[in-house]
């Protein structure tokens, strides 16, 4: 949207103007494209019991989070 003030449209005639005068040409033709996958989080998991089917990878132990810290230090008082 372009705004233009009362003078510059006085100034420039541009009420006695239309489209065609600014651009001669036949307007472009936009090819369709589909919409892009949405940006964000990522999916969750399928469902927290398939977690336990799953092997953790072997991480250094200061890259690890918290969560997956307390996940192991449980797997292991399970075992």
């Amino acid at each position: 949207i372009f705004l233009t003030k009362a003078t510059s449209i006085e100034k420039y005639n541009l009420a006695e103007q239309n489209f065609s005068y600014f651009f001669p040409d036949e307007p472009p033709t936009f090819i369709f494209s589909p919409a892009s996958r949405r940006r964000g989080r990522p999916p969750k998991r399928a469902s927290a019991g398939l977690e336990d089917n799953i092997t953790p990878k072997q991480n250094t132990p200061g890259s690890k989070s918290k969560v997956s810290r307390e996940r192991a230090r449980f797997q292991k008082q399970k075992e």
